[in-house]
């Protein structure tokens, strides 16, 4: 069965009979998801039923692409649907294609995540994305978007709250970080983080914690550190390996580091 020809031909029709009597319903004729516009000319008012069936024969003609989901949607979950009964038979069809399509993307999705595991990103990469996002003056998400969750997170807990980060995920974090070279801050956001912090106080409580977590330590044993976090800053250093080093007495790039007791 030509199903596209069934398709043009309803379209046909309605463009010489006008816009419906009563209720209708707007149409993209290329759908919006194949690059259609939302122009007069690529638009035009069916009635609910011709619209069922118009985006029943894009599922026909289009098995493979979202319009599977679409005649899903439009049959089996929105309420604003529930008028046009559909037979159980079509039903059992539509939500079997749509399990179907959702199946096989779900798998694709999974076959292309393992393809990349392990793949580092190109220098080249890294730079055309940046590139694309500055131009575009876009970043991972809209400062609209930003605003909304953060409003919508006022007054709640974050999921982490009282809680300490798994060791296996602190590690599967930080390896990341690494394999992408992402791991150390921009000098811009570093400069952010520093401003947002002056003028800031810190409680009796955080200031007898601090002092209690911080340690001195001994470097080739001539240089006498109590700040390590910063001193590794300063010295282009990774902070973990510079305590690793020193809790398990070895060396990090060329440095003895000794962990020393000052009363």
């Amino acid at each position: 069965m030509n199903y596209k020809k069934i398709h043009d031909k309803i379209i046909e029709n309605r463009r010489i009979l006008g816009k419906p009597v009563g209720y209708s319903e707007n149409h993209h004729i290329i759908p919006e998801s194949f690059g259609g516009s939302n122009d007069s000319s690529n638009m035009i008012r069916l009635t609910a039923k011709e619209h069922f069936i118009i985006h029943r024969l894009l599922s026909k003609i289009y098995p493979n692409s979202g319009m599977v989901h679409a005649i899903y949607k439009m049959a089996c979950v929105d309420k604003h649907w529930g008028s046009y009964k559909v037979t159980s038979r079509t039903y059992d069809y539509l939500r079997a294609q749509h399990a179907k399509r959702v199946s096989e993307d779900s798998e694709a999705a999974r076959k292309k995540s393992e393809s990349l595991k392990g793949r580092k990103q190109t220098e080249e990469h890294i730079k055309k994305r940046a590139e694309s996002r500055k131009n575009n003056n876009s970043s991972w998400l809209s400062e609209e978007t930003k605003r909304k969750i953060g409003e919508s997170n006022k007054g709640k807990d974050g999921t982490w709250k009282g809680k300490t980060l798994p060791e296996d995920m602190i590690k599967k974090r930080n390896a990341t970080r690494h394999l992408n070279n992402n791991y150390k801050q921009s000098e811009e956001t570093k400069k952010k983080i520093s401003d947002t912090q002056k003028g800031r106080k810190l409680g009796p409580k955080s200031e007898e914690n601090i002092a209690k977590q911080r340690k001195t330590y001994l470097v080739n044993s001539e240089i006498v550190v109590t700040n390590a976090k910063q001193y590794c800053l300063e010295n282009g250093l990774r902070y973990q390996k510079f305590i690793s080093a020193a809790n398990n007495g070895n060396t990090y790039k060329g440095l003895l580091i000794t962990k020393i007791e000052i009363k």
